[in-house]
């Protein structure tokens, strides 16, 4: 069962009066954490009380030197350390996917793992803050109608990817992944406790042997810790490395019931001959499910639980198609390789290139590491020096995060302008970047939301492994240009894996894609999605321009995947955006328990 919960964190007087009238209206047991702090969450088997009333974890945690299962229980000496480093000894010795919210002598502290699988949205109010995993759920407990922040919403479209504090839902806050807020005296401070900066530097000339037998050491045991928790799992593979990996290690386990994998009509999506093997080889059933048009609803979008959009049209079939499939077995979970390329850094760049450059300088090394670049990316030598080098003259610079501004209309575009690209993981570290770093942690951050959005489907939780924080800090610590060695991406996790997967897997160099089937439901929607598009939402408030859709979207017009993609999350934004407003329509409108206008969160790297 994947853990939803709510807190309601404040002044005692206050906060007693909303739980119970929240108890009341919803019929939801609440606990009393502390006379401050008050949980409503549908699994008791996830919370962690902390000692003397201090505080709450709510989640699922593993002890990082411990065996691969679950924590059920914390010991009095870890909890009081918890409490007593402000939640620091959770980031050095244990991970998993959690919320930790407890009082300390600086004011309520709240803690989000680094892996970012357990979401956290957070409403601030005086004397208040409603926290929780489903903002429908917050908007109802701080009795608030949910509108959309057009500010917040034009972040989402233009900068996908990027995370943000400022959410597309009005006065809904998100809190970051390895990141707290902490509030006190009606201050609330945003600070950075995990930085993946602080793992870049532990070790850039790391023996590549010594590197591939710990990442394998490190997938297995987390796959393993996640295994004692869901011991049926059904692994979702794309014929793949990284879902043929986590397929593996779950095989090993013995929590692997079968493999599923998706079908397109077009060929280019039809992975069954890599997946079957992949099923043969460690010898358990495969369920093979298509692709269908019937599960797409354009009057749904498939993120509308969560506070901003980035969903598209294919999404809702995969689900669908999923779920199917989970609940016919009875699998406990889907476990995902969703996360894989990123934290494998699989780039076509030359940026591993100039990272080995500025480590060593001139060297043999140098030479292997341009070959290894042009098999990766087949450039020339001449291209790759023009870029590598280009990318050793700008290191010292932040990475610069390019914004989407397709079909954006032109007062979108400028209120981009002033709009501040802002996130602690982009600056550069004081004692400089490396270019394919900055390029990895910018990775890291570009799975948030979807590693955030897809924790569970129709009530089927789903597992990213391959996001735990011990692998996570590993692949942070092993050098770009290790990644690329052999001139294959993904080098020391294909040579990690390669006695534990047919070969003609780990080689495998290129991989299908549903794209077809994104293109087929396009075609088949097409004088929908213009109608929705044209008489909707973004237009009417000027977040389009309604020239240039209209032109795209012309029966005879073509498109490469770019655009259709554009055009597919522009629609199912649409679609969000009216779930919610619909949900405002049914909301409260009066709050009497929250009059007092809320506070401003500021942001403080910790």
């Amino acid at each position: 069962m994947t853990a939803h919960f709510a807190a309601i964190c404040g002044r005692p007087e206050a906060i007693a009066r909303v739980a119970a009238t929240v108890a009341d209206q919803s019929e939801v047991e609440i606990c009393e954490v502390s006379p401050g702090i008050f949980l409503l969450v549908n699994d008791p088997t996830s919370v962690h009380i902390l000692p003397e009333q201090c505080g709450v974890i709510i989640g699922t945690l593993f002890h990082r030197y411990g065996p691969p299962e679950a924590v059920h229980s914390l010991g009095s000496a870890d909890s009081s350390a918890i409490v007593a480093t402000g939640g620091e000894l959770l980031l050095q010795r244990f991970w998993g996917s959690y919320v930790a919210i407890f009082s300390t002598n600086r004011g309520l502290m709240v803690l989000r793992d680094p892996s970012g699988t357990m979401p956290c949205h957070y409403i601030i109010r005086q004397d208040m803050v409603v926290l929780g995993s489903d903002p429908e759920l917050l908007l109802n407990i701080a009795s608030l109608r949910p509108e959309v922040d057009t500010r917040g919403l034009l972040h989402s479209i233009a900068f996908l990817g990027l995370p943000s504090e400022r959410t597309a839902l009005d006065g809904v806050n998100d809190l970051l992944p390895g990141m707290s807020i902490r509030v006190q005296d009606n201050d609330v401070v945003v600070e950075v406790r995990w930085n993946p900066w602080d793992f870049v530097a532990i070790a850039q000339g790391e023996d590549a042997q010594e590197n591939i037998v710990q990442l394998r050491r490190r997938i297995e045991y987390c796959i393993s810790s996640w295994a004692s928790v869901y011991d049926r799992g059904l692994a979702a593979v794309s014929g793949g490395l990284d879902s043929s990996i986590v397929a593996a290690c779950l095989a090993k386990t013995g929590a692997l019931q079968a493999c599923l994998t998706l079908v397109t009509n077009d060929p280019l999506g039809d992975e069954r001959p890599y997946s079957g093997l992949l099923a043969e080889h460690l010898h358990v059933p495969i369920a093979e499910e298509y692709y269908s048009i019937e599960d797409i609803d354009l009057d749904r979008s498939s993120v509308s639980h969560r506070a901003r959009p980035f969903g598209r049209l294919d999404a809702l079939a995969y689900d669908a198609a999923a779920v199917r499939t989970a609940n016919s077995l009875g699998s406990t979970a889907i476990f995902s390789g969703n996360g894989g390329d990123n934290v494998f850094y699989l780039s076509h760049s030359a940026r591993g290139w100039a990272d080995r450059y500025l480590a060593e300088g001139i060297s043999w090394g140098l030479v292997e590491t341009a070959r290894n670049i042009c098999q990766v990316t087949g450039a020339n030598l001449l291209q790759l020096l023009r870029h590598g080098i280009q990318a050793v003259r700008l290191a010292d610079k932040p990475y610069k995060w390019v914004p989407d501004t397709a079909f954006l209309s032109g007062d979108a575009i400028a209120a981009l302008v002033d709009h501040e690209i802002t996130h602690p993981w982009l600056r550069t570290p004081p004692n400089g970047s490396l270019p394919g770093k900055a390029a990895h942690v910018a990775m890291l951050m570009r799975m948030q939301h979807s590693i955030e959005g897809y924790a569970e489907r129709a009530g089927v939780p789903v597992i990213h492994p391959l996001v735990s924080q011990p692998i996570l800090e590993l692949c942070l610590a092993i050098p770009t240009w290790q990644q690329c060695s052999g001139g294959r991406d993904r080098a020391i996790a294909r040579s990690a894996f390669a006695g534990a997967l047919p070969a003609s897997l780990i080689e495998r160099r290129n991989k299908g894609s549903p794209q077809g089937f994104a293109f087929e439901a396009f075609r088949h929607f097409r004088a929908n999605i213009r109608e929705r598009l044209m008489d909707g939402w973004l237009i009417e408030n000027r977040i389009l321009d309604k020239q240039t859709v209209e032109a795209a979207l012309e029966p005879d017009v073509r498109h490469d995947s770019r655009a259709m993609l554009r055009l597919s999350l522009l629609v199912d934004t649409e679609a969000w955006i009216n779930q919610w407003r619909h949900r405002a329509k049914d909301a409260a409108t009066t709050a009497p328990d929250f009059d007092a206008p809320g506070l401003s969160p500021t942001i403080r790297a910790g």
